[in-house]
C-alpha cells in the first residue's frame, strides 16, 4: 500500500516499523553510492535509471540488505518479513510495485529542489 493512501495512524505505524531497516540500508556504502547516483540524475524516468544501474541496485539491495528490504516491503504491505522472504518473487515484485508512491516522492522531491527566484524586473 502506498503511504500517501494510509491514514496518519497507519503511516505512523509503518514509518516506525521501517525506520531501523531503512536506516541500516542508508548507512551501507553501496546504498549511499546508489542514492547519490539517483540524486544526481536528470532522468525522471525510473525505468531508464533501473536499466542503467541494475547490477548496482541488485548488489546494494540483495547482497547485504536483503532482510532490511524484506522488512520494508512487509511493513508497507501488512505482512511479516518471513512472509515476504517465503513468497514467490513475483508476489514480492508486485508488493514493491504497489508500494511505489510517486505522489509522496514528488512531494519530497519538491522540498529538496531549490526554488528559482523570480525576477523583479
Amino acid at each position: 500500500m502506498k503511504i500517501s493512501q494510509m491514514t496518519t495512524e497507519q503511516a505512523a505505524d509503518v514509518i516506525v516499523r521501517i525506520a531501523e531497516p531503512a536506516g541500516c540500508m542508508m548507512r551501507d556504502e553501496n546504498m549511499l553510492a546508489l542514492v547519490e547516483r539517483i540524486a544526481n540524475t536528470d532522468d525522471n524516468n525510473p525505468f531508464n535509471f533501473i536499466g542503467n544501474n541494475l547490477s548496482a541496485i541488485v548488489y546494494a539491495l540483495l547482497k547485504d540488505n536483503r532482510y532490511n528490504l524484506f522488512e520494508v516491503v512487509a511493513a508497507l504491505n501488512g505482512k511479516t518479513r518471513e512472509e515476504v522472504a517465503q513468497q514467490k518473487i513475483t508476489a514480492t515484485i508486485q508488493d514493491i510495485y504497489d508500494s511505489l508512491d510517486r505522489d509522496l516522492l514528488d512531494f519530497f522531491g519538491t522540498l529538496r529542489k531549490p526554488q528559482k527566484k523570480k525576477s523583479t524586473k
